[in-house]
């Protein structure tokens, strides 16, 4: 346990702000979502193409040979690597076949699965009404099949999740496994299916940037259905998205402290930025993406985010950040920004790259320097990091591990990382007692944001 060094005044902010950031940190969130849904006559028939003919399978009275032939009709499953369709049987060994090759009777609106989706993964009252689900193909798992880990090539900047349906087989292994932000849940698509005493589906929808693996099928055939998630043109911001409710409203909790911290006179006096880095990856192409725009395709936490801080008066934006370290100084650069930057890496001096931002971005740019020894510059804005600068790449944040191993090669949207950025008005102007405003200057010794970035190194360290 640590002691407070003699001398040294702790800033009254400090332990709100703390209290606010493991409240944070505790945020518990839905990673998918799951169910089943009964086949009739009407529903469980599936159409492809064979050789030379076309085949029906109805999944109400399926057979070992139905399932075999099926397999057969498909392509090897690839998988996308270093920007090309690749086909690796030690990473990813199924059949495909494409929506253009296969019609099936059952309707994941009239089942009433995208109305489930909607209400559970993203908290919508109006079902059905603010996504689309777009066939993207069929997978058939048989005995050894199996892929590993890997996150969802995005289809497009308005792609938020997928949608699998796992078709009524007898089969053993092949369960779904998830992990994202550290947390790891199994789908037992195996057992999920035989459940049921008469035919049945299951399903699964998850957020797009979700890691996720399908364990090794043991024996039988493993059959699904995948379908692309987007949010519909004008995308609708969703509300209260998938949180685990563990005390209480976590939500409610958080809000609480965050308006304790702006209650007090020494936090930000003359205003300032709070950053927030978001839980999910969003896809974005760079050439085209309005930055500003991914505000209304924020999911699970992240909109809960943005809310809260909206009911508390702060404005938000979304901002890219960067967070650059020239080869030849020991100086940081923690920098937001409404737009894809390129061309920084010829560039080895602060001071140029902070001149090329400013150019490139016609002054639309928060620059600030982290490192110890150099203050924030006189009439810069103050920034608070409140969820860690650890995940910023330097230089350029758009080059992921994710475009190594994704479902499909694909070059023009890749994910990234992106911050909700919340404007923090002056002490003054908030509408607290104003009786310390006058009084209430920064710190002079240890900025919030120097504070806060010693403690996202140590964060780093515990993990």
């Amino acid at each position: 346990m640590s002691t407070a060094t003699p001398g040294l005044q702790i800033p009254a902010w400090a332990v709100p702000l703390l209290n606010f950031k493991q409240a944070l940190n505790k945020l518990q969130e839905l990673q998918y979502c799951t169910g089943t849904v009964p086949l009739n006559p009407e529903s469980s028939k599936l159409f492809y193409e064979g050789p030379n003919t076309v085949r029906v399978i109805d999944f109400m009275n399926v057979t070992e040979e139905d399932l075999s032939r099926l397999s057969l009709a498909c392509q090897p499953a690839s998988f996308g690597r270093d920007q090309q369709d690749v086909y690796d049987e030690t990473y990813r060994k199924a059949g495909k076949l494409d929506a253009t090759h296969f019609v099936t009777a059952l309707n994941p609106w009239a089942s009433g699965i995208v109305d489930t989706v909607n209400q559970v993964l993203l908290g919508n009252r109006d079902a059905g009404k603010s996504i689309k689900a777009e066939l993207y193909n069929l997978n058939v798992y048989g005995p050894g099949s199996f892929f590993k880990s890997h996150v969802d090539t995005p289809h497009g900047d308005n792609m938020f999740g997928s949608l699998v349906i796992v078709l009524p087989t007898k089969h053993e292994g092949g369960s779904l496994v998830f992990r994202h932000e550290g947390q790891e849940s199994v789908f037992d698509t195996a057992a999920t299916v035989s459940s049921e005493r008469t035919p049945h589906a299951a399903f699964v929808a998850f957020f797009s940037d979700v890691e996720h693996e399908v364990l090794e099928v043991k024996s039988g055939y493993r059959v699904t259905l995948t379908y692309n998630l987007y949010f519909v043109d004008p995308p609708k911001p969703p509300a209260n998205l998938g949180v685990v409710p563990a005390e209480g409203d976590p939500m409610l909790n958080l809000k609480s402290k965050l308006l304790k911290l702006l209650e007090i006179p020494t936090m930000l006096p003359q205003g300032g930025l709070f950053a927030f880095r978001l839980k999910h990856k969003y896809p974005i192409t760079p050439s085209s993406t309005i930055i500003s725009e991914v505000a209304s395709r924020l999911k699970g936490t992240d909109v809960m985010l943005k809310e809260m801080c909206e009911e508390l008066s702060l404005d938000t934006s979304i901002k890219l950040m960067y967070l650059i370290e020239p080869e030849l100084s020991d100086s940081k650069l923690l920098c937001l920004l409404d737009c894809y930057v390129d061309g920084l890496e010829d560039l080895d001096q602060v001071e140029d790259i902070k001149q090329e931002l400013l150019a490139i971005t016609q002054g639309q740019c928060t620059i600030t320097y982290l490192y110890p020894g150099r203050r924030r510059e006189r009439g810069a804005i103050p920034l608070v990091l409140l969820q860690g600068s650890k995940s910023a790449v330097e230089g350029n944040m758009f080059t992921t591990k994710y475009m190594a191993y994704g479902n499909e090669a694909r070059v023009d949207t890749i994910y990234n990382d992106i911050y909700l950025v919340a404007k923090v008005k002056p002490f003054k102007d908030r509408g607290f007692s104003d009786s310390e405003a006058e009084t209430a200057e920064e710190p002079e010794e240890a900025t919030a944001e120097e504070d806060l970035d010693e403690e996202s190194e140590n964060d780093t360290e515990e993990e």
